[in-house]
């Protein structure tokens, strides 16, 4: 846990045990691992800093090698929009 919207979440992560920490509604049909899921939305085997949102989530890479997603930055889509819009406010 980065902070109270932002978590480090690891690739290999349940798509079960996600949901039920996060709240959310990912199918564990498809795809076992957060990691998976991650990659489908790339279509691709995605580099660190590279970012995706899936339904109200945003996954930041922030550890990959060239085979496989280690580590997620995990947030809610629109938390960045809330601190981007605080700081126009606040200049």
């Amino acid at each position: 846990k980065h902070s109270d919207e932002v978590f480090a979440v690891k690739a290999l992560t349940q798509v079960e045990e996600f949901n039920e920490y996060f709240e959310a509604q990912f199918s564990d049909q498809e795809f076992d691992t957060v990691g998976g899921l991650v990659m489908n939305a790339f279509g691709h085997l995605p580099n660190r800093g590279e970012v995706v949102d899936i339904e109200d989530f945003r996954f930041k890479v922030l550890k990959a090698d060239s085979r496989r997603v280690h580590l997620l930055e995990v947030s809610p889509v629109d938390a960045d929009d809330d601190l981007v819009s605080a700081r126009v406010a606040g200049e």
